[in-house]
């Protein structure tokens, strides 16, 4: 089951993919559930009750008909893994640890939806542009102090402790874009 979040005519919704195009409204098939991914999860972690009110329905209309918006709109943190995988390593001539792997936290206004512009500095500060394709995993954990389930997105990797505390997770692709800021020395994997 695909489930994005997007924009209808400015008006912010969720919906399950079906067949090559279309897209069944959560508004139309569950209007009791909340509007926002992030808040079914809270009460639907397993995401059966957008299944089930899902099932046999019909396209109300087609993914070109909507503009997508981040899989979580306001995702609490979203981390990311530095220098995860040999090829990127040996590019950028920087090294890294298995026991401390470097690790940054991206906000969330750095987050588009799927054929959004990004948003870029100026060229005069910007030179050029560096991407590559992500896991992005949406992770629906408890609080140590609360049963309350707060999800968030981690890429591309989750250590073992963190799998542990998970009660639902959740996988996406993603795309990270950075830009080589022409006056500032390389300090990171993206530098």
């Amino acid at each position: 089951m695909k489930v994005v979040s997007y924009r209808h005519h400015g008006q912010p919704g969720i919906g399950v993919v079906t067949g090559a195009k279309g897209l069944i409204a959560l508004s139309k098939a569950a209007p009791d559930l909340p509007g926002d991914l992030r808040k079914i999860l809270e009460i639907d972690p397993t995401l059966e009750k957008v299944r089930a009110a899902t099932a046999g329905k019909s396209a109300d209309f087609s993914l070109d008909d909507i503009a997508f918006d981040p899989v979580i709109r306001e995702p609490h943190a979203t981390w990311a893994l530095a220098l995860n995988y040999k090829l990127h390593i040996e590019e950028t001539g920087l090294t890294t640890s298995q026991t401390y792997p470097q690790i940054f936290l991206r906000m969330p206004i750095s987050q588009v939806g799927h054929r959004q512009p990004l948003w870029a500095p100026r060229k005069s500060i910007a030179e050029a542009y560096d991407y590559e394709g992500e896991l992005a995993v949406i992770m629906a954990s408890r609080a140590a102090t609360s049963s309350a389930q707060r999800p968030s997105i981690m890429s591309p990797a989750i250590p073992a402790t963190t799998k542990a505390r998970c009660a639902n997770i959740r996988a996406t692709t993603g795309n990270s874009v950075w830009a080589r800021i022409s006056s500032a020395p390389a300090v990171s994997g993206h530098g």
